[in-house]
């Protein structure tokens, strides 16, 4: 027996974190050792803080951003798949991107809490999106990191 609903997960996730922007749910959805994985840029979050920190930085960069739920599926024990899109508009540099993509997540559960998340979509999608298509994923990573070095 569960000690979760899948789709309180999934909608929790969705309108608390990434609708509402209310990170201090942070506490309420993930475990203290969360694994956030997000696949497209190869980045890897451990633990609640770096969580925190990377939800801060997406935010930043689209602070009108949104998820929402298309589908979600209770595949197993505490396996939950869910099938979103996510969109806003991407600030940088005084230009203005609007995105809407569709992605996917595989989450674990431990207990009632998401103990491991990875979110796949399109990187290169994104990255057309918001006028930076000349760039695959490598090659904008190192450029996130630069302008990250610089500031």
């Amino acid at each position: 027996m569960n000690n979760y609903n899948a789709e309180a997960v999934a909608h929790s996730i969705a309108s608390r974190l990434w609708t509402e922007h209310s990170l201090d749910a942070i506490d309420d959805i993930f475990t203290d050792d969360v694994e956030y994985r997000d696949i497209a840029f190869k980045m890897s979050f451990n633990g609640k803080s770096e969580v925190q920190t990377y939800l801060d930085s997406v935010i930043g960069s689209m602070p009108d951003f949104k998820e929402e739920i298309d589908e979600v599926l209770d595949i197993g024990p505490g396996i939950i798949v869910t099938k979103w899109h996510y969109g806003g508009t991407y600030v940088a540099d005084a230009e203005r991107h609007n995105v809407w993509l569709p992605g996917v997540s595989v989450i674990h559960m431990r207990g009632d809490k998401v103990s491991l998340n990875h979110d796949f979509y399109s990187g290169q999608a994104f990255l057309d999106a918001i006028g930076q298509g000349h760039h695959d994923v490598d090659s904008f990573n190192q450029l996130l990191e630069s302008a990250a070095g610089q500031a």
